[in-house]
Order: C-alpha cells, then sequence, then structure tokens
C-alpha cells in the first residue's frame, strides 16, 4: 500500500494484551476479522479436533485443541479474514503474557477508501483469496505443512485436496 495509507493505519493500531491461555479469535467467529502483528510474547495456532471423523495422529479426542504454530514477535496473523471478510477458518490464543497490535478491518477499509489505487489493491487481494484461494498477494505461507502456495485450510498434508488434473 502506499505511504500514506501505511502511516495513516499507525493511528489506528491499537495494543492489546493478553495473559496465557486467553482467546485471540475462534474459528467460525465472524464479528472479529482484524489483522494482528505479534508485539511481544507468543501466540498459538490451533485447530480443535475432529470428534465426529479421523483423528490427526498422536491426538486423542480428550484433547482440547491441537496445536499448528506458535507465532513470537514480528509475526502476523488474521490475514485472510482481515481481506477476505470471512470467517475465521482457524483459532488463535495466548500462550504467554503477550502484546499485539490489532487493526480492525472496518477502520483500515475507511482510510482505503479515499485511496483510488490502496483501495485497488485490497480489493484485488480479497478477489484472489476468495474466488481462487490464492494467498500469493500476501507472502504467507501454510501454517501447516510452511508452503506458500495455499493456506492451511487447502492443506494436502491436513485435507484431502483432489489434484484437478487428473480428474
Amino acid at each position: 500500500f502506499s505511504e500514506e495509507t501505511l502511516r495513516k493505519t499507525l493511528n489506528i493500531m491499537k495494543e492489546v494484551r493478553y495473559t496465557p491461555s486467553d482467546t485471540v479469535f475462534m474459528k467460525d467467529d465472524i464479528s472479529n476479522k482484524s489483522l494482528y502483528i505479534v508485539r511481544k510474547g507468543e501466540v498459538e495456532i490451533f485447530v480443535e479436533p475432529n470428534t465426529n471423523g479421523p483423528q490427526l495422529a498422536g491426538h486423542s479426542v480428550k484433547n482440547s485443541y491441537v496445536p499448528i504454530q506458535k507465532l513470537k514477535s514480528g509475526d502476523v496473523f488474521g490475514e485472510i479474514g482481515f481481506f477476505t471478510g470471512r470467517q475465521r477458518s482457524i483459532s488463535a490464543r495466548s500462550t504467554d503474557f503477550t502484546s499485539v497490535f490489532m487493526i480492525k478491518r472496518d477502520d483500515f477499509l475507511e482510510i482505503i477508501e479515499k485511496n483510488e489505487s490502496d483501495f485497488q489493491k485490497f480489493s484485488e487481494i480479497k478477489d484472489k483469496m476468495n474466488l481462487y484461494q490464492d494467498p500469493s498477494d500476501l507472502y504467507i505461507k501454510c501454517y501447516s505443512c510452511n508452503k506458500n502456495d495455499h493456506t492451511v485450510n487447502n492443506c494436502p498434508v491436513l485435507h484431502f485436496v483432489p489434484k484437478k488434473e487428473i480428474l
């Protein structure tokens, strides 16, 4: 985004503090579409085990969650919900005394609506994610396998993803 937009974004960033085990957001949360930057501490990205289907290796139904990745100072999370406007596809919680910077989606949209090129860039990212599940513009990696051509929702390590060429 433009330097002007980035400067204005600094003014809408809010610092939020969490204690160990505090939930940042839960899977399927539709109301929280914020973007987060870990300032200090640690945030864990996790999924809840499926009690109806097959279990992940090494995790019983008794486990309340399955950790996927730990994020430390400087790491960003929540990008997909922030850009797409969709409900959360994964959960996040603090594992330490943690401080994060939060950027609310609605506040950011107010800023970029005044800058046509930034609004267009945001819309392109949103459309690529919503229509093609293409996260390339976000420079993010899958939390599960660390590849950058898909997100954890479409990870072939965690989910059956049929190859379209073969079908």
